[in-house]
């Protein structure tokens, strides 16, 4: 009512997921890992039956800080003086809790956090954005994808990707990695291939040649300041916004993958993590698989990530075998 817009609403259940994924994977030319590609690929289809061409928010959480992410940054630093056996301990203590597979649960925000610590701050966005960390990648790996990845180490090429970039502050670092992998590799493409599948346009005002350039040379207290996420786009707007949207807390776009995969999704789980389909990629481990897909349907283990971007893989290669 404020701005004028009219709403349309659609509830996403697991079910509609399980019907609609063999043709949301079979139009990627690649697979993709983010789960909220399956939520935008439903919220592109509704959008086509309206418009032809909507704006899109991409860009705002990478140049602004809005992303919790980003925080949590600058709190490891501040404890990275905690010693090695400390963090251990803390660690063990998070591994005995409760396993929860609620969205962003507190064991699962605590054990992503503890990665980080101690580390750069590329190594930490790495670990703390990726699905699984060197051990995880290292099992699930086949023993003839493991020979011949031996000698590439991810972590290398971001390193020489932020000494390209010349930045020296560990926060300007995350925001320039943030953009340039997460959002470039990560977000456009998953909102290129979700729209495209239903002939939608979408244009992201944010990524505006200037607007990026301006964002950069901004210092990073005019993006966030404690709590505060995104200040400056929150200062442009308060006149436009009412107080609950312009300070409302920061909702996502992710589905609740870990509940899902034991409820509705799981039939679809254990179909495709069978051991002939994952054998055939000759890139995953079928043990590893087998195991992981169980210790997370049985309440075991929180897997939500590591799962997802196996069983997103393995959906794209069944699609793509099958063309």
């Amino acid at each position: 009512r404020k701005v004028g817009t009219e709403h349309h609403h659609q509830t996403l259940t697991a079910k509609d997921v399980a019907g609609a994924i063999p043709a949301i994977y079979r139009g990627l030319d690649e697979p993709l890992g983010d789960a909220s590609l399956v939520p935008t690929w439903f919220l592109a289809r509704l959008a086509a039956g309206k418009v032809k061409t909507v704006l899109g928010g991409d860009g705002g959480d990478e140049l602004f800080a809005g992303y919790p992410t980003f925080q949590a940054h600058l709190l490891v630093e501040r404890l990275s003086f905690l010693p090695v056996g400390v963090r251990v301990a803390i660690n063990h203590l998070i591994q005995r809790l409760p396993v929860s597979h609620n969205y962003k649960s507190l064991p699962f925000l605590m054990a992503q956090f503890l990665k980080g610590l101690g580390l750069p701050a590329e190594i930490r966005f790495l670990l703390w954005m990726g699905a699984c960390g060197n051990s995880e990648r290292h099992d699930l790996l086949s023993p003839d994808a493991r020979h011949q990845l031996q000698r590439h180490n991810a972590f290398e090429d971001v390193t020489r990707l932020v000494y390209r970039s010349g930045l020296s502050g560990g926060l300007e670092r995350i925001f320039y990695l943030c953009t340039k992998l997460y959002l470039q590799e990560c977000v456009l493409t998953k909102v290129d291939r979700a729209s495209m599948a239903h002939s939608l346009e979408v244009r992201v005002p944010f990524l505006d040649p200037d607007l990026v350039t301006h964002a950069f040379s901004l210092r990073s207290d005019y993006k966030m300041r404690g709590r505060q996420t995104k200040l400056i786009l929150r200062e442009a707007l308060k006149n436009d916004l009412p107080q609950e949207i312009l300070h409302r807390k920061k909702a996502g776009f992710a589905m609740p993958v870990a509940s899902w995969l034991q409820q509705d999704l799981r039939e679809w789980a254990q179909d495709l993590t069978q051991p002939s389909l994952v054998a055939s990629t000759g890139i995953l481990d079928p043990a590893t698989v087998h195991r992981m897909t169980q210790e997370h349907l049985s309440h075991k283990a929180d897997h939500r990530r590591s799962l997802w971007s196996v069983l997103a893989f393995l959906a794209w290669w069944r699609e793509a075998k099958n063309s």
